[in-house]
């Protein structure tokens, strides 16, 4: 798969599956509501002023919970062929073998969200906070693209490939695994911020229509990050591949 596969396919995803794409932008307009009650969008200084707000905090873990399950859907999506009957159709095994990506995915929520809300409240200076947390996002994106196979394994519930496996496989394709990530999800990533920006100091309509473009960006940039997780997952061992053949047989039995 190439970028252009990425976001050809995350808009197929889009189209055939409709609900499970506006339940992402359903949950960021929510948070963006909540950002606009809070005043977030008055200014730079109502921004930072606003940005440890309990409910847009709160709202913010279940948005990312939220995006975590899109990615199992979109997943299952992609390695059944576009299928739009797959992200849903149940399947015990692979729902069982998600959890732990599931788990793995809160404990870096944790870490990243809540984790400066605990240093702060520890007194730990700005700068130092804001270094280490920046240390740690990097980390962790580039540790991330090792467990795409391990992703695709799960969600798919073929189950043949874990953790530790997932990262020997990355070995050899690193370089490029972590280059198709860093160019699928780059210029999503900066138009988002973008338009946060865009939204600063403006009256409540153009405020408003910004949100709901930004909000639109963000239900797609969901099956863009599983997309790939997926073109990451064919290149180092072919594992979706196989993961097609298990969700056609599940398919074929329900």
């Amino acid at each position: 798969m190439t970028v252009a596969d990425i976001y050809v396919r995350a808009g197929r995803y889009v189209a055939r599956c409709p609900w499970l794409f506006l339940a992402v932008v359903a949950a960021e307009m929510v948070q963006h509501a909540i950002e606009y009650r809070a005043g977030f969008y008055d200014g730079i200084a109502a921004m930072k002023a606003a940005e440890g707000d309990v409910l847009r905090m709160a709202m913010g873990h279940v948005k990312v919970l939220l995006l975590f399950a899109t990615t199992y859907w979109a997943l299952r999506f992609l390695a059944a062929g576009d299928d739009p009957a797959a992200p849903t159709r149940r399947d015990p095994r692979a729902m069982a073998l998600y959890v732990p990506v599931m788990l793995w995915g809160v404990f870096w929520l944790l870490v990243v969200q809540d984790g400066p809300i605990l240093a702060r409240a520890m007194n730990v200076p700005a700068r130092p906070l804001g270094i280490g947390l920046l240390v740690v996002i990097l980390a962790s994106t580039a540790f991330e693209v090792t467990l795409s196979a391990w992703k695709v394994s799960a969600a798919t519930g073929d189950g043949g490939v874990g953790f530790r496996r997932s990262i020997r496989m990355t070995r050899g394709h690193y370089a490029w695994s972590l280059g198709m990530t860093i160019a699928a999800m780059l210029p999503a990533m900066v138009l988002h911020y973008a338009l946060a920006f865009a939204a600063l100091g403006r009256g409540p309509m153009a405020t408003w229509t910004v949100l709901l473009g930004d909000s639109l960006l963000v239900g797609y940039m969901a099956p863009v990050m599983a997309a790939a997780v997926f073109a990451v997952a064919q290149r180092v061992g072919g594992e979706a591949r196989s993961a097609d053949a298990h969700l056609t047989r599940a398919g074929a039995r329900t």
